[in-house]
């Protein structure tokens, strides 16, 4: 069933919640995925760590694949003042127990992951994750102070049918079921259209723009004011050179970006344009 918003927003809470958007910290995320070896990750989170000292309006995370989680957070914790925090690309929801292959947040505690990337489309479509799967996942994150990074994206035939926002709307409320925050630092929503991840097209600003307002509608609707400060994300085909476009787009707060996060140059050049 289609999820329906408690209440509608007049044009004068929307100014207020558009306002608020002014003084979030955007937060530019690297997926690494299934890429890279010790060295690689060792000299890319140097490289990416020393640099973010010059970057204090914009938050940034990595994250490797699990076995390199070791590698980054001793890089991390290295690098004196740094503002790089250290992610993963999925968690278990179960604390610990005999489940071969699979890494809970608490096991992480000792490395200092800050964020987990939750219902990620890969996920989804390769492991066949469900929504109901996502929400376990963030709210076992949220237990063990880990800010998950929701995922959310429509694939190619639910854009060209124009049930885009009605098909986000229900996998947000679906992967949200039974999460709550007390504070809007404590989840993250990335918004990734399938037909744009790792297609080299990345949605214009006139295709992401109404999908984010729904989005945060349907935030501020289920968490009240917290809602509008939680800061949502934009992943598919990032680049430097379509980020300034990007974010002038309205409830935007940064990136999820996967390629582009595979070198420092073009990772911190998306960073210098959402400063």
């Amino acid at each position: 069933m289609m999820p329906t918003l408690k209440k509608k927003f007049n044009g004068k809470q929307l100014k207020r919640y558009k306002n608020v958007q002014d003084f979030i910290k955007p937060l530019l995320a690297g997926n690494w995925k299934m890429n890279g070896n010790v060295g690689f990750w060792r000299q890319l989170t140097r490289e990416i760590a020393q640099s973010t000292l010059d970057f204090d309006t914009v938050d940034m995370m990595v994250a490797p694949p699990f076995v390199g989680v070791s590698t980054v957070s001793e890089e991390i914790s290295k690098a004196m003042g740094t503002g790089l925090a250290l992610g993963v690309q999925n968690i278990h929801h179960e604390e610990s127990g005999a489940y071969t292959g699979e890494t809970s947040p608490s096991l992480l505690k000792d490395f200092k992951v800050s964020y987990a990337i939750v219902g990620h489309s890969e996920r989804r479509e390769m492991n066949g994750e469900s929504s109901v799967d996502v929400s376990t996942k963030a709210c076992a994150s949220l237990a063990f102070g880990v800010t998950p990074i929701v995922c959310v994206g429509e694939p190619l035939d639910v854009q060209e049918a124009g049930d885009t926002e009605s098909f986000i709307l229900r996998e947000l409320a679906e992967s949200l079921r039974g999460v709550f925050i007390r504070r809007a630092d404590q989840l993250v929503i990335a918004y990734e259209p399938v037909w744009a991840i790792g297609s080299g097209k990345a949605a214009t600003p006139h295709d992401i723009a109404p999908v984010l307002l729904s989005i945060r509608h349907y935030l501020i609707s289920k968490y009240g004011d917290i809602g509008s400060g939680v800061r949502i994300l934009y992943g598919g085909s990032v680049k430097p050179e379509n980020t300034e476009e990007l974010m002038k787009v309205p409830h935007l707060n940064g990136f999820l970006v996967g390629g582009a996060a595979l070198k420092a140059e073009s990772f911190l050049g998306i960073a210098d344009k959402m400063r």
